[in-house]
C-alpha cells in the first residue's frame, strides 16, 4: 500500500531518472562517444596522410636532409605560432609527444621524421592501413599510406593514451553536466507532482468543509481526466447517502405516526380497564387492548422487515444462486399453521426444469413471506391460495393469487406505498407489506403486476424475476 504518492512518485522518479541518465551516459561514454572518437581521429589520420602525400611529387636528398632539419625545429616554429596567432588551448609540447610523422622508404626506414618518434619496426610498410603497436611500452595507432607513385611510406602516429585522455575528459565533462542535472530535475520533479497533486488537495479540502448533511455532487468541471472517474464514484456515492437518509428519515417519521396510534389506543383502553369495575367490559377491553398489541407487533415486525430490506443493510454484492420453488416450499411451511386458522387451502404448482435465479436469500424469503402473509390474512375463509412458479422468457414468474375482496384499479398503484390500505381497518395489517414487495424486487430487477381475475375475485400478483441480474 502506498501511503505518500508524493513521495513515492519524488523517490521513483528521481531513481528512475537519475539511474536512466548515469546508464545512457555509460552507454555514451564507453561506446557510442569512443566509437565516434576513434573514427573522427582515424579520419583526421587519414586526411592528413593523403594531404602530405599529394604533396611530394619527387624525392632529392638536399630537400629531405632540409626538411628534417625543419623537422628538429618544429618544437620552435609551433611556439612562435601559438604565440602569434594565441591558441591557449594548444600545446607544442603536447603535440611533439603525443603525434609522430614518418616517411619511411622501401625498406622500411626513415627518411624523413618528426623528432623523439619511435622507431618503427620494418613490416609495419608491408600493409597500408591502420595498426595498433606496443613501441616502448607506449601504445601507439599508425596509418600507414603508400605513395602512388615514388616508392615510399607515409605514416601518421598518434598515442592512444591520448585518445583515451580525450574521451575520459569528455566523460567527466558530461558527469558534471549530470551533478548539474540532478538538483535542478530534483525541482522540476517536485514542482511537477506538487501542482499534478493540488487537486487532490481541493477535493479534500472541498469535503473537508462540508457539514454532514451537505450532500450535493461535487463539480466535475476542469477536473483532471484521471480525477474525474473518482470524481464521478464520489457523486454517486453521495447520492446514495442522501437518497439513504431521506429514507431513513422518512422510514423514522412513518414509524413514529403508525406506532403512535396503537399505543395510544392501548393506553386509554388500560385507564379505561383501571377504572372500570365490570368485569365483562374490562375482558372485553382487554381484548382489545391485545388485538393493538398485535397490531403494534406486527408493524415492529413490519419495519424490522423493511429496515433489513433497504439498499444501505441488504448486501447485494453477496449473491448467490437461489432455487426459488424450494424457498417457496420452506416458507409455505411456517405459514401453512395460520392458513389451517381460516381453514384455507394452499396449492402450489412448479414448472419442471427451473432454472435458479441469483439473489439475496433472506430478502427473498422476506418477500415471498409478505405476498403469501397478505393472501392468508385478506382472503375469505373456506377459500384457496394458488401459488405458481413457471418461467417466461428470460425471467421466472412468481404467481400469488387469492380469493379475498381484491383490490380495486384505482388503488392497485397506491397500495406499494408505505402504510396505505386498501382494504377495511377490520383487516389486520401494517400497511408494509407491499411496500417491501417492492423494495426487494426493485433491489433484483424484478418487476411486479397486479390483475383482476376474471370472476372479480381476489387478486393475481406476479413478480417477473430475470434468470441473471447485474450487481446494483
Amino acid at each position: 500500500m502506498i501511503r505518500s504518492i508524493r513521495k513515492y512518485l519524488l523517490v521513483y522518479l528521481g531513481f528512475a531518472i537519475g539511474f536512466l541518465s548515469v546508464f545512457l551516459i555509460i552507454i555514451s561514454n564507453f561506446y557510442l562517444d569512443q566509437k565516434d572518437i576513434q573514427q573522427h581521429l582515424d579520419s583526421i589520420m587519414t586526411i592528413s596522410a593523403l594531404t602530405l602525400e599529394s604533396t611530394i611529387d619527387s624525392l632529392d636528398k638536399k630537400e629531405i636532409q632540409d626538411t628534417q632539419l625543419r623537422f628538429n625545429e618544429v618544437n620552435k616554429t609551433l611556439n612562435c605560432h601559438c604565440k602569434h596567432i594565441k591558441l591557449p588551448h594548444f600545446s607544442s609540447e603536447n603535440y611533439i609527444k603525443n603525434f609522430n610523422f614518418q616517411i619511411l622508404n622501401a625498406h622500411g626506414n626513415r627518411m624523413v621524421y618528426s623528432p623523439d618518434g619511435p622507431i618503427l619496426p620494418p613490416r609495419i610498410i608491408k600493409s597500408p592501413g591502420f595498426h595498433n603497436l606496443v613501441l616502448n611500452h607506449i601504445r601507439w595507432r599508425f596509418f600507414v599510406s603508400k605513395h602512388p607513385k615514388l616508392n615510399i611510406h607515409i605514416v601518421l602516429g598518434e598515442k592512444i593514451s591520448y585518445r583515451e585522455a580525450l574521451v575520459n575528459q569528455i566523460t567527466r565533462d558530461d558527469l558534471l553536466i549530470l551533478l548539474l542535472i540532478f538538483p535542478v530535475s530534483a525541482i522540476l520533479i517536485w514542482f511537477i507532482v506538487s501542482k499534478s497533486l493540488l487537486p487532490l488537495k481541493q477535493i479534500t479540502k472541498e469535503l473537508k468543509t462540508r457539514n454532514p448533511f451537505h450532500l450535493t455532487p461535487m463539480a466535475i468541471k476542469n477536473a483532471p481526466e484521471e480525477i474525474e472517474p473518482m470524481i464521478v464514484e464520489m457523486n454517486q456515492l453521495l447520492d446514495r447517502l442522501r437518497e439513504g437518509l431521506s429514507r431513513e428519515q422518512a422510514f423514522a417519521a412513518d414509524a413514529a405516526h403508525e406506532l403512535r396510534t396503537p399505543l395510544a389506543t392501548i393506553k386509554t383502553l388500560a385507564q379505561t380497564a383501571i377504572e372500570n369495575d365490570d368485569v365483562e367490559k374490562m375482558k372485553m377491553l382487554l381484548q382489545k387492548i391485545s388485538h393493538n398489541v398485535d397490531r403494534g407487533s406486527h408493524v415492529v415486525q413490519q419495519l424490522m422487515n423493511m429496515s433489513k430490506t433497504m439498499p444501505e443493510a441488504l448486501f447485494l454484492s453477496k449473491l448467490e444462486k437461489i432455487h426459488l420453488d424450494v424457498l417457496v416450499r420452506e416458507t409455505l411451511s411456517h405459514l401453512t399453521p395460520d392458513a389451517l386458522l381460516k381453514n384455507i387451502d394452499i396449492e402450489m404448482d412448479v414448472a419442471d426444469k427451473l432454472p435458479n435465479i441469483t439473489g439475496n436469500k433472506i430478502a427473498l424469503e422476506i418477500l415471498i413471506r409478505n405476498l403469501i402473509d397478505n393472501s392468508i390474512r385478506y382472503t375469505y375463509k373456506n377459500t384457496s391460495i394458488f401459488v405458481n412458479l413457471y418461467p417466461i422468457e428470460n425471467n421466472i414468474v412468481l404467481e400469488v393469487r387469492d380469493q379475498g375482496p381484491g383490490i380495486p384499479k384505482d388503488k392497485q398503484e397506491k397500495v406499494f406505498d408505505r402504510f396505505y390500505r386498501a382494504h377495511d381497518p377490520k383487516y389486520q395489517g401494517s400497511g408494509l407489506g407491499l411496500a417491501i414487495v417492492k423494495q426487494i424486487a426493485s433491489l433484483h430487477h424484478a418487476q411486479i403486476t397486479l390483475e383482476t381475475p376474471a370472476m372479480k375475485k381476489g387478486i393475481i400478483i406476479r413478480v417477473f424475476f430475470p434468470i441473471q441480474i447485474q450487481k446494483p
